[in-house]
């Protein structure tokens, strides 16, 4: 048997920021990881794609009872649903439990300084009728 006892909570992060995931699981004594029987695996999945074990962006471990998915650097298209599957080594149990990234854009401190000049150019700037 597996299951979740803590669930990953939502996180909302800005772009380059680091984000994180962690899942807690109870897992029967025969299922646990380094047991003789039926170890349990977790994968992770980016909106049902598998992200790959040795992704570069994304380090996942594993110790056995809680799982952590780590995002170093986030860009914008790292937002979506983030899914924890868990699955006993016989592949007769499985559960899952999915969490929610947004990733909001960096402002560019540049682009807006030059709008909000050009906007107090445009006031100052007054045409004079003689």
């Amino acid at each position: 048997m597996v299951d979740f006892v803590r669930s990953p909570d939502d996180v909302t992060v800005t772009e380059g920021e680091d984000a994180s995931f962690e899942c807690k699981l109870l897992t029967s004594p025969s299922s646990v990881s380094g047991s003789s029987s039926s170890p349990v695996s977790v994968s992770w999945y980016k909106d049902e794609d598998l992200i790959p074990a040795d992704e570069q962006d994304f380090k996942q471990t594993f110790d056995g009872s809680v799982a952590r998915l780590y995002i170093s650097g986030t860009y914008l298209d790292d937002a979506g649903q983030y899914t924890c599957i868990a699955t006993t080594g016989d592949g007769q149990h499985e559960a899952s439990i999915t969490a929610t990234l947004v990733v909001n854009g960096r402002l560019n401190h540049i682009a807006t300084f030059a709008v909000l000049a050009r906007i107090v150019l445009a006031v100052w700037v007054v045409p004079v009728v003689i």
